[in-house]
């Protein structure tokens, strides 16, 4: 959804819509031409999905010292929504690179959480700064 967007809501829309519809087609024929020995590693995307989002947040956070403005809402639904997901696979369908994903989504998630905790304080003054120096914009 959010690379549909990017792409209508671009100048040159036409020529990336091609280049989506192009890739979108490729990679559907890239999976139905894969032999069914290789198809139960295909969830392992889905692993290598969130360490790409969420490894540069964390690094992120580390440098500045602080977590800006990542809603501790939205970390924590993502941690109990993975720590739900494992507890699942555990229970009702014993996967074990389902149960990877998920774990690796847990840890990631869980260490936003702690990046959260532990920031707290540097994060609320660094926010109070940069909302008093737009104040005094105005």
């Amino acid at each position: 959804v959010t690379l549909a967007t990017w792409i209508f809501d671009a100048p040159a829309s036409f020529l990336r819509l091609l280049a989506f519809l192009f890739a979108t087609i490729l990679s559907s024929i890239a999976i139905y031409l894969q032999p069914s020995t290789t198809l139960p590693l295909l969830p392992m995307i889905a692993v290598a999905a969130s360490v790409c989002s969420r490894v540069p947040q964390i690094s992120t956070n580390y440098f500045q010292g602080h977590t800006g403005l990542l809603s501790p809402i939205t970390v924590a639904l993502n941690v109990f929504g993975a720590l739900a997901r494992v507890f699942t696979t555990l229970s009702e369908a014993y996967d074990p690179v389902m149960l990877f994903s998920y774990s690796i989504s847990f840890i990631l998630s869980a260490t936003l959480m702690a990046q959260l905790i532990y920031h707290r304080k540097a994060t609320r003054t660094v926010l109070l700064a940069k909302n008093d120096n737009n104040k005094k914009k105005f």
